[in-house]
């Protein structure tokens, strides 16, 4: 895993109320054939399955966190993972790496979860999607963090 900064998003061009949910991504200034889901684009980081992108979609009302996994080829989106409650914030705080294939994230205002990632090579499909995830509470009482179902 490697932290990068060669994306960006393509600028939205018109009125903000005809704002669309995802945005062209550009690859080193230049246009790619992607559209990657989010408004705006957090960070990013290079594996050895691909480039890690985590964009957010920022509503006035909603917000949501956006884990996407492009291929290294940039001509598909391998899968993607969506982070949010119905009118509430998610906005991401951290992302903590404990190897090359796995880490967390948390969100901003919920210090008590910890939402855990897998990146895969390959994936069966609804038995073992190319990016896990499992959420996990911090139990004051025993001082561990336990999975959560929510």
């Amino acid at each position: 895993m490697k932290a990068i900064t060669r994306f960006t998003f393509a600028d939205h061009q018109g009125p903000g109320a005809t704002d669309p949910d995802d945005r062209q991504l550009l690859a080193d200034g230049q246009p790619t054939a992607l559209r990657v889901p989010g408004r705006v684009l957090r960070r990013q980081y290079e594996t050895r399955h691909g480039y890690l992108l985590f964009t957010e979609l920022d509503y006035w009302i909603e917000e949501a966190v956006f884990v996407v996994l492009v291929d290294k080829s940039l001509q598909r989106i391998v899968a993607q993972r969506l982070l949010n409650k119905w009118y509430s914030s998610y906005s991401l705080d951290a992302v903590e790496w404990q190897d090359d294939e796995h880490f967390y994230l948390t969100i901003e205002g919920l210090a008590e979860y910890r939402f855990y990632f897998t990146v895969r090579r390959f994936a069966i499909p609804l038995i073992r999607p190319r990016l896990g995830i499992a959420c996990r509470r911090f139990h004051p009482g025993s001082g561990q963090w336990r999975r959560d179902i929510r």
